[in-house]
């Protein structure tokens, strides 16, 4: 089997296990009439302070604070020290967690390291897990 097809191979079977997981049914979708909320900006949450609200940018997410709502990274990376009561999603971008996340945790492309906590489930595909 040449490389191309091996790497195919690979690659699809990756999606075929993903799409099994219970995080790829998670509501991480963009749809067309949602560019508008796709900040071009980094985003902070700061220690003490709460935000109700979803994340979508491709710059950089640091929670030291509460978020309350979905994280999702189109390429930028991910920093959560606080905590986080939703999904996050990671596309491209190293995310790091050493605070608390209540929800599911997927990264595309790019090394997940965990350091706290996750109460949901964890899907990496492409990358590497470090514990």
């Amino acid at each position: 089997m040449d490389t191309r097809a091996l790497k195919t191979s690979a690659f699809l079977a990756c999606l075929a296990v993903f799409s099994l997981t219970p995080a790829s049914q998670a509501k991480w979708s963009l749809k067309a009439n949602d560019k508008e909320k796709v900040r071009h900006t980094d985003v902070v949450v700061a220690k003490g302070e709460t935000l109700k609200d979803d994340i979508v940018t491709d710059k950089s997410i640091t929670v030291n604070g509460t978020l309350e709502g979905d994280c999702v990274s189109l390429g930028g990376p991910v920093e959560i020290t606080g905590r986080v009561s939703g999904d996050i999603f990671s596309l491209g971008g190293p995310v790091r967690i050493s605070g608390i996340v209540n929800g599911d945790m997927l990264s595309l492309g790019s090394e997940l390291e965990i350091s706290g906590f996750i109460d949901g489930d964890v899907a990496i595909i492409g990358s590497n897990l470090v514990l």
